[in-house]
């Protein structure tokens, strides 16, 4: 009975996978509360309770990252993750079960279709937020499948999982005119470089699946090194922010230590572990601030 239980528990995790779901909403409360975190980070204080995210965009963005996660995972099913050499955050379990392609199609568009009607009810023009991340997704994972199309693997995911969160964020918090572009520049540069490292960790798999991806395309050297390039150029176009909040060094500074570790052995097992510590070292740099608050 526990095994069952275990086994339901796994599919059910799997075809959710969190991580999506919790670097979109990241990124999404980062432009939410951009103009916030100034208070948090100067003053200690955090008016959390005076302005709520609405419930509808963050059921949307949920809804939006199983979206993307179940059409990556069942495209991914039929080549590179049958190559996969390491553990993931998740299991794909569509090269274990067989799953009737019309209900996957099915349950995609159930998925889609809710996500845009909780939208439309809350506010008809931020759907067209939710059309643009079904769009990117199937740019992503079917077709032309940016996947294994360098460069357009780490723009599709920096846009979908960084940019139009952050923007769609901040538009409900203030004016789409306000929006800090060196902010948004230098932290999209971060991002690409997150997504960069990912597909370093995948290089054997995608290599064997005949992807192209940054990692295929660069080299893991050279991925390396523009892993850091970007890392660099992506805090010294937030300069203006580094300087009001020097605290925020403190995950800055490791991050740069990870990345410069990384170039010293530019390899899948190194990226792997870089990527965990990157996590470990977000974790960590969140709970420490909102501990200083309270």
């Amino acid at each position: 009975m526990m095994k069952e239980w275990i086994k339901l528990f796994t599919l059910f995790y799997s075809l959710i996978r969190p991580s999506l779901f919790m670097i979109a909403f990241i990124s999404f409360i980062i432009g939410f509360y951009w103009n916030d975190f100034l208070l948090i980070l100067l003053e200690y204080r955090f008016p959390f309770f005076s302005n709520i995210p609405p419930f509808n965009i963050i059921l949307a963005i949920f809804l939006l990252g199983v979206f993307s996660n179940i059409i990556n995972s069942y495209i991914d099913s039929m080549d590179t993750d049958r190559y996969a050499v390491f553990f993931k955050d998740y299991k794909n379990v569509f090269i274990e079960n067989r799953f009737n392609d019309r209900y996957v199609l099915a349950t995609l568009i159930s998925l889609g279709l809710l996500s845009f009607y909780i939208v439309y009810i809350y506010n008809p023009v931020l759907t067209l937020f939710v059309l643009s991340g079904i769009i990117i997704s199937i740019l992503y994972s079917y077709y032309p499948r940016c996947k294994g199309i360098y460069p357009f693997d780490i723009l599709l995911n920096t846009l979908g999982l960084f940019i139009i969160p952050f923007i769609l964020g901040w538009i409900l918090h203030d004016e789409i005119y306000s929006i800090p572009l060196d902010i948004l520049f230098g932290f999209s540069l971060i991002s690409s470089s997150f997504f960069i490292l990912t597909t370093m960790v995948d290089y054997d798999a995608d290599k064997t699946a005949g992807l192209k991806t940054a990692a295929i395309a660069l080299g893991l050297e050279n991925s390396a090194k523009i892993c850091l390039l970007l890392i660099v150029l992506g805090i010294f176009i937030s300069i203006k922010y580094v300087v009001q909040c020097p605290q925020i060094n403190i995950f800055f500074i490791p991050l740069i230590m990870l990345y410069i570790y990384l170039n010293r052995n530019p390899s899948s097992h190194t990226a792997l572990r870089i990527l965990k510590e990157i996590i470990i070292l977000s974790i960590l740099y969140i709970i420490s601030t909102i501990l200083i608050i309270l």
